[in-house]
């Protein structure tokens, strides 16, 4: 995701050393959310954060600017609120049906950076 400065401004923060200095925007100056890098900030996720872990989110509650799976403020994906029923109502229906759940590869994870953060190797699984 990227935006362009309209006019000139100053980030309050996130310059510096210690990144609590202003930095200065210039206008036109385009600026880029890495969101693979946002989401993998070992202050907010843990030490392990390369590591497949659901239960870390039992642990830690991110701001709304420190996870951002669908952007956010003004200009935030608008099929956002679609999204997260549909994947509710499918993961609801698939854990009704299912009594277990296993992986069927031997190989490890291997991320792969497209539109989304995927396994290269695809998931395979039995469902049983």
């Amino acid at each position: 995701m990227d935006r362009a400065a309209l006019v000139d401004t100053t980030l309050p923060s996130g310059g510096g050393s210690d990144k609590q200095s202003p930095i200065f925007v210039p206008r036109g100056a385009k600026i880029f959310c890495q969101f693979y890098a946002l989401h993998r900030n070992p202050d907010v996720f843990g030490l392990d954060v390369e590591s497949f872990n659901p239960d870390r989110w039992a642990k830690i509650s991110p701001s709304a600017w420190e996870y951002m799976p669908f952007g956010g403020g003004q200009r935030a994906c608008a099929g956002q609120n679609n999204a997260l029923n549909e994947a509710s109502y499918v993961l609801w229906r698939i854990a009704r049906e299912i009594k277990t759940l296993r992986s069927r590869d031997d190989r490890d994870y291997a991320g792969q950076q497209k539109l989304i953060a995927k396994n290269a190797n695809g998931t395979k699984i039995s469902c049983t």
